[in-house]
């Protein structure tokens, strides 16, 4: 009886961690998918904030358009 009793605390006990473990991952990967969506939202309003940019340079650098 005491071994059985033994055998069951321990396997509860590696039950919990892991399944402390799988909530960590998960916790993880949550927060490491909502950084890569930020990283690109932030590259894309870069990129075209950079464009506009370009485009405004290229219009306002004294040419008409007609001297284009």
């Amino acid at each position: 009886g005491l071994l059985a009793w033994t055998l069951g605390v321990s396997v509860t006990r590696v039950l919990r961690r892991t399944r402390e473990n799988l909530v960590n991952a998960r916790l993880q990967l949550t927060v490491a998918e909502r950084r890569l969506r930020e990283a690109a939202r932030a590259l894309a309003e870069a990129r075209q904030a950079g464009g506009t940019a370009d485009r405004s340079r290229a219009t306002s650098n004294g040419r008409t358009e007609g001297d284009r």
